[in-house]
């Protein structure tokens, strides 16, 4: 039987960019989800510590936060799609001339891999990828750090509930949350390790696609034939729909804030020139006509 024709580089390098985008897209959504869920829970414990220390309720917000099944399942599923979106940067890596693949090494890669087939295998009980995630170093490691947390969230009491857990279903493992200020986890892999590695990943992509004489496509320029090369108006919207998502005046960072603050600063300055301005232009009017 032959072989089924591959297609050529360029043509998966330029979809490639478009896998990128989704990653980064589902990084975002990920950690968002994360976040959520890991306030979420914090407010629960605290009500349970409330009940159990009434004097306590006096203390800060109330915890109205809920960690509901919904919110699980959207996390769990922002993760499915963000394994997609990384497993077809990764093939498309893999067809990369040596000299242009990204030089950042993601030595968790084989389990993004498995990962992403275990997603989209749930019904098999007994699995290839199941197997070799749950012999893996990583999932021993793994395990062993979720167990050392449950023995300083709840001693030996919570640490048992994790193995019941894991007992009745071993890859949920790879679902546990691990709180942590400064980092988001997916199943143990630092987010910030994906991130950068897809950084590096579009400059091979583009790197790559200019070498083979192909133009890569700019992810913010119009896909209208001859939008850009109008001059009006000079401002224009260009955005990705995703970095406006949950977007809240208490999410700005120091900076944002500051800019923000600025641009409400100048408001009544910039409208005073342009009234200014406008006074100048009817005066002008006015003199010319006299003429």
């Amino acid at each position: 039987m032959a072989k089924s024709k591959k297609r050529p580089g360029p043509e998966l390098w330029s979809e490639a960019l478009m896998w990128v985008e989704a990653a980064e897209m589902q990084c975002v959504r990920f950690e968002r989800l994360v976040r959520e869920n890991e306030l979420a829970r914090e407010d629960a414990y605290r009500r349970h510590d409330c009940a159990v220390r009434p004097w306590m309720r006096g203390i800060g917000d109330p915890p109205i936060l809920v960690p509901t099944v919904a919110l699980g399942w959207q996390q769990q599923a922002e993760l499915s799609f963000l394994l997609v979106a990384t497993q077809h940067v990764q093939t498309a890596e893999a067809s990369l001339p040596k000299e242009h693949r990204p030089k950042t090494v993601l030595d968790e890669e084989r389990i993004l891999f498995l990962l992403r087939d275990l997603s989209e295998h749930r019904e098999d009980a007994e699995g290839r990828a199941r197997r070799e995630l749950l012999e893996s170093q990583h999932s021993a490691m793994l395990r062993e750090i979720h167990e050392m947390l449950a023995m300083r969230r709840g001693g030996k009491h919570e640490l048992e509930a994790l193995r019941v857990k894991l007992e009745a279903y071993p890859p949920s493992l790879f679902e546990l949350p691990m709180p942590d200020d400064e980092e988001v986890w997916l199943a143990g892999i630092p987010l910030t390790r994906i991130r950068v590695w897809l950084i590096d990943a579009r400059w091979c992509f583009r790197r790559a696609l200019a070498e083979a004489g192909v133009v890569a496509p700019e992810p913010l320029a119009s896909t209208v034939p001859g939008d850009d090369i109008h001059d009006w108006p000079a401002l224009r919207l260009r955005y990705r729909a995703w970095e406006l998502e949950w977007q809240g005046e208490e999410e700005l960072s120091g900076d944002e804030q500051r800019a923000q603050e600025i641009m409400d600063e100048m408001d009544p300055v910039v409208e005073s020139l342009l009234a200014e301005h406008l006074a100048e232009q009817e005066a002008k009017g006015e003199r010319e006509s006299g003429l």
